[in-house]
């Protein structure tokens, strides 16, 4: 029984080689083949639409939003924060009080000047009493030594109490001045225990807490940075060596922020700075451009994506680059043009060019906008050969 079913095994597999080898060989398929024909591919093409639009050349970089001025607000005096007045986002006017500290010591600084002034007054007072009586007893004792009733060694002693009277009245007003400098100064301090705005802004960062003390003998501590006018920020951009040249002044700067992806903002290249920024053996340089900001979309510190415009057009035909690349096999280059498929195949259009970018290029010749123009080709193979298995037998 095993015998006869291998029997039967063998049959079946030398009739299904036999058909397959059968077809395989038969005379028409190795005619095709010698030919030439066997697996002729068929050519495809790839196309792309004519477009009437705008085309820019752009230089590309990356940077940052930020404020135009930024002012960090410290203490010319030292104390405990009695008092904060604003905080995070908070909108300030130039001479806004934002915080204040504990002022009692420094009034009591100004309590001591003043009577220090006044007692200054009292001893300049003393002085010019003590200076009059003195000339008076100097111009007693000249007359009397003129007359012969007086020594000469009183007039002499008379005339150097004069002077020294005179001296103390100096001091004493020297005194006046300075007890007056300091009340001056006493006052200010006082004053600056409110901490004011030196600017319109918001302010974007706040250091410091209710009851903290601050120092302010060697630097004076920051409290507040204040961010001037968000309305009118700027873009800090780094721009590589290759492409720095070709970026000026009055160039439009268009860039996008990953919070808003579907908005586009623009500004304008107001400076770009020579110093070169050097990183890992890549230079770059800091170009600035305006971002106004209106809604007040735009803060601080966001990463822009940027393209500086440096040329651009409007209403223009626009073709992919490809397409000026492509050419039917064996067709010489004899100058821009594209070709576009035709009823009986490709027709070729000789065009000129324009301003071109990364992906497109502006044409200028017997084009339409909405007519495809070929960018690639491929080639498919085909065969109406079927293939064989052992399942197509059943």
């Amino acid at each position: 029984m095993r015998a006869l079913a291998i029997a039967f095994f063998t049959l079946f597999c030398t009739f299904a080689i036999a058909g397959a080898a059968a077809e395989y060989f038969n005379p028409s398929r190795l005619a095709a083949y010698f030919s030439g024909e066997e697996g002729a591919a068929r050519e495809t093409y790839r196309t792309a639409e004519v477009e009437r639009g705008s085309i820019a050349r752009t230089v590309a970089a990356t940077g940052s939003v930020q404020a135009v001025a930024t002012v960090r607000v410290g203490t010319q005096v030292s104390g405990q924060i009695s008092e904060i007045l604003a905080d995070f986002n908070t909108e300030v006017r130039e001479g806004d009080v934002i915080a204040r500290i504990d002022p009692l010591s420094f009034r009591n600084e100004v309590e001591k000047s003043r009577a220090e002034v006044e007692i200054a007054k009292a001893v300049l007072m003393k002085a010019e009493v003590a200076l009059k009586e003195a000339e008076e007893d100097e111009e007693r004792k000249r007359r009397l030594t003129l007359k012969g009733a007086g020594s000469a060694v009183e007039f002499t002693k008379a005339t150097a109490a004069k002077g020294v009277a005179a001296a103390e009245v100096q001091n004493a007003a020297a005194t006046l001045a300075k007890a007056k400098t300091e009340l001056k100064q006493s006052e200010l301090n006082l004053e600056r225990t409110q901490i004011r705005s030196p600017v319109n802004g918001v302010v974007i960062q706040r250091n410091v807490e209710q009851g903290q003390t601050v120092a302010a003998e060697l630097q004076a501590p920051t409290l507040f940075i204040i961010a001037q006018d968000l309305r009118a920020m700027q873009l800090e951009l780094s721009v590589d060596e290759a492409d720095i040249g070709k970026v000026a002044a009055g160039q439009r700067v268009d860039f996008t922020v990953d919070t808003f992806p579907g908005r586009r903002f623009s500004g304008e290249v107001l400076q770009v700075r020579k110093y070169p920024v050097v990183t890992e053996n890549v230079t770059t340089y800091a170009v600035i451009a305006s971002a106004p900001n209106p809604d007040l979309a735009l803060i601080p510190g966001l990463t822009a994506l940027a393209r500086v415009v440096l040329k651009s057009k409007d209403a223009v035909l626009t073709v992919p680059r490809a397409a000026l690349r492509f050419r039917p096999k064996g067709t010489p280059f004899s100058g821009p043009a594209v070709w576009v498929l035709g009823p009986s195949g490709l027709i070729e259009r000789r065009v000129k060019t324009g301003l071109s970018n990364a992906s497109s290029v502006e044409v200028e010749g017997q084009l339409q906008p909405g007519e495809h123009v070929v960018v690639g080709a491929s080639r498919e193979p085909q065969s109406d050969t079927p293939r064989w298995t052992l399942g197509s037998l059943n």
